[in-house]
């Protein structure tokens, strides 16, 4: 899971959510705009795409459409603290998954990104 966001206690908080969801998760956080469109071309394959809706005054739905052109397997989820009909339907027009507010509270944050996040049943075997 990638998670995109320039507000680094932001993205802490949805990386804790994410392993309390699942706990093997390999989650990455991008945060340097220069990089991150570049960055988002070398996620492995079937990676959910956490992307905040404005980065560094930059407007997140524009990296959606070039992301998926080239790199459909990525799962894409537009997240905002204000997001408005319209930029709801850029951002799936552009390809996202979905697009949602931000949530205030911690258990909406959980039920929120439950439905992203597939949990494993078991723990990966370990080799001896």
């Amino acid at each position: 899971m990638v998670i995109v966001d320039d507000d680094s206690d932001h993205a802490l908080m949805v990386r804790l959510v994410l392993l309390e969801l699942s706990s093997l998760a390999d989650i990455s956080v991008l945060s340097d705009l220069p990089q991150i469109g570049a960055r988002l071309q070398r996620v492995p394959e079937g990676q959910l795409v956490l992307l905040d809706c404005r980065i560094d005054g930059t407007d997140g739905c524009a990296l959606i459409a070039p992301l998926r052109a080239t790199r459909p397997d990525v799962r894409v989820v537009l997240l905002s603290a204000h997001l408005g009909d319209e930029e709801r339907a850029r951002a799936l027009a552009a390809g996202a998954e979905a697009a949602h507010e931000k949530p205030a509270l911690m258990a909406d944050w959980h039920a929120l990104l439950a439905n992203f996040v597939a949990r494993p049943e078991r723990a990966p075997e370990r080799l001896q």
